[in-house]
């Protein structure tokens, strides 16, 4: 899943988007760039969003880093810690 995914997961379950950024403390706007993958969260909200939607932890910080990070040898560190985390299947497509 990539960053978008878990966001929307997250904010179905809040009842919307403004409501999963304030159960996190991340304003509305910041919450619409991480959705769009224009930004990340911080990690300490990765770790809140991951527990409240019953997530893995580390693949929501992966997830996170991979939405934004553009050095190759970065992505691929992410990409595949990322894919030992779901099974070897990598699941993110931005």
């Amino acid at each position: 899943m990539n960053l978008s995914e878990y966001i929307n997961e997250g904010a179905k379950k809040a009842g919307s988007l403004t409501g999963l950024g304030t159960m996190l403390g991340i304003e509305q706007r910041n919450m619409t760039s991480a959705k769009a993958q224009r930004r990340g969260l911080p990690n300490d909200a990765c770790v809140r969003l991951a527990d409240y939607i019953g997530a893995d932890r580390l693949e929501v910080i992966a997830a996170n880093e991979l939405a934004t990070e553009k050095k190759p040898e970065k992505r691929q560190f992410w990409m595949h810690l990322l894919g030992e985390k779901s099974g070897g299947g990598l699941s993110y497509i931005r």
